[in-house]
């Protein structure tokens, strides 16, 4: 049995720190040979190469992860609040709220689903059930207004705006 070298490593995990060893039939290589050159295996240059993707790749996704924070957090702009309104409960005017709800529709909520939608969250009691009975599609905030005040169901308070 003859003592191995410690030059050539008989196991793949030794050949890391030594040059590679080219097969007999393997043409030499400018990559094996710059390695060869600065002591470093190919092995530690594809490794290297792998440790710079999966870096990159990771960054790519923590920078995605926190667009995806960003936007949850972020309030969306396309989203109609409008304050409740009860004409079922003592003391509500109407006028108050029409004006306050003029506020707070811009012009690109002026008509569409997200009036329709934030309507139909604002309204409430007899105001809802009102609602669903004369809106249609395409309906406006100002058909609406109008409809309310023409609504002989309504309280006689929503009549003076």
């Amino acid at each position: 049995m003859e003592p191995q070298r410690l030059d050539a490593p008989s196991s793949e995990v030794g050949l890391e720190n030594h040059a590679p060893r080219a097969k007999d039939n393997d043409p030499p290589s400018v990559e094996n040979h710059d390695a060869a050159a600065n002591n470093v295996s190919p092995r530690a240059i594809n490794n290297d190469a792998d440790d710079r993707r999966w870096h990159l790749l990771l960054e790519q996704q923590n920078r995605n992860f926190m667009t995806l924070v960003q936007a949850m957090k972020t309030p969306s702009t396309s989203e109609l609040r409008l304050p409740d309104f009860d004409p079922d409960k003592r003391d509500v005017d109407a006028r108050a709220w029409i004006s306050t709800a003029d506020l707070c529709i811009s012009d690109q909520h002026q008509q569409g689903t997200h009036l329709m939608v934030a309507l139909s969250r604002a309204l409430k009691g007899h105001a809802s059930t009102w609602f669903s009975t004369i809106s249609y599609p395409g309906m406006n905030w100002y058909d609406f207004k109008e409809l309310l005040k023409q609504d002989t169901t309504v309280p006689k308070l929503l009549l003076h705006f």
